[in-house]
């Protein structure tokens, strides 16, 4: 009986810790997160100025906390990759980077090749020797551009300031029946797009800004102390090596020249900064499209180009630069 008693209160004990062990692996869990789980989490996440907005007029299918986590890779993630793989390069190599990968551009929401390399020339505007550890300063929605691009589509701008005094922007568009997103560029070189007619990319024309620009230093070379008969001259004996930078004439290869040769090349390690569009400079008819463009160098130097793209003329070059006359030009660049 005594033996019987004792294996009676083992079982009892071994079901009693049998129960203790169930309910302390299936009891809810109150514990409060550790501090690093707080922080990754935050990371994860980014409210820009203006989001809610969006969800006050229109209804997107993305939750409003997914949207924020797409936020965060775009300027955490996605814009840091794109600089790095593109930095230096030009259109050509932009466009082949693009080609070879497609699958992982799309992966950041950007689905489309002339959309992408006009983001990279953004960023390539922003970022270059002179200022290499520009950050963001802050980011917010225009909510002025918040629309219904068509039915089920919103489309929204998001700006990006930077600490260098340039800014970053794009459109964002959602789906009021899906949660697919996508993001195009809004720079001030697709306002001007947007305004043009013609059958010229956005492409052909970075591309060409990307020759002329590469070529400023050996037209200074070719052209410094130079007549303008001889500049003249110059231009017929290298007709075909101008006209594949954008210069079609003599004219618009000695305005440019004059251009080139009132910068401050005292200092001769005068260095290219960035670009900038002038949109407001359009003046556009059934014949003609025309803007400017400003180049900006170091030591406060800086030209201006006049753009023209090809409108309806199939014989006209389709982007062909010449240079802002210069008032009162020195002897050495004008003579």
């Amino acid at each position: 009986m005594r033996k019987f008693l004792i294996i009676i209160i083992v079982l009892l004990v071994i079901l009693a810790l049998g129960q203790s062990i169930y309910y302390k692996i299936n009891q809810p869990k109150n514990i409060s997160p550790s501090i690093d789980s707080i922080e990754e989490t935050a990371q994860e996440t980014l409210y820009i100025i203006g989001m809610s907005d969006i969800y006050d007029k229109y209804n997107p299918k993305i939750q409003f906390d997914n949207l924020q986590k797409r936020f965060y890779s775009f300027i955490n993630v996605n814009l840091p990759e794109i600089f790095k793989n593109i930095y230096k390069k030009n259109v050509q190599e932009i466009k082949q980077y693009y080609e070879e990968n497609t699958d992982k551009i799309h992966d950041m929401y950007i689905y489309q090749e002339e959309e992408f390399i006009s983001i990279a020339k953004q960023l390539q505007n922003i970022y270059n020797d002179q200022n290499a550890k520009v950050n963001i300063e802050n980011y917010e929605v225009d909510t002025n551009s918040i629309t219904s691009i068509q039915d089920g589509l919103i489309g929204f701008d998001v700006i990006f300031y930077y600490d260098n005094n340039t800014t970053l922007k794009v459109k964002f568009i959602l789906s009021e029946n899906t949660e697919n997103m996508m993001i195009t560029s809004v720079s001030d070189v697709d306002m001007v797009f947007g305004n043009y007619t013609g059958n010229v990319k956005k492409s052909e024309f970075l591309g060409k800004l990307d020759s002329l620009i590469s070529n400023v230093m050996k037209i200074r070379e070719d052209s410094t102390l130079k007549t303008k008969n001889e500049k003249m001259q110059y231009y017929d004996l290298n007709k075909e090596t101008l006209n594949n930078i954008g210069i079609y004439s003599a004219e618009d290869y000695i305005s440019i020249a004059n251009q080139i040769n009132a910068m401050k090349w005292k200092n001769q390690d005068i260095n290219y900064i960035n670009f900038e569009v002038e949109n407001e400079s359009i003046v556009a008819n059934e014949n003609n499209f025309n803007f400017k463009v400003k180049l900006f160098y170091s030591y406060d130097s800086e030209m201006e180009l006049i753009v023209k793209l090809r409108m309806n003329n199939e014989n006209e070059p389709d982007v062909s630069f010449s240079g802002v006359v210069i008032e009162n030009q020195s002897v050495s660049a004008n003579s």
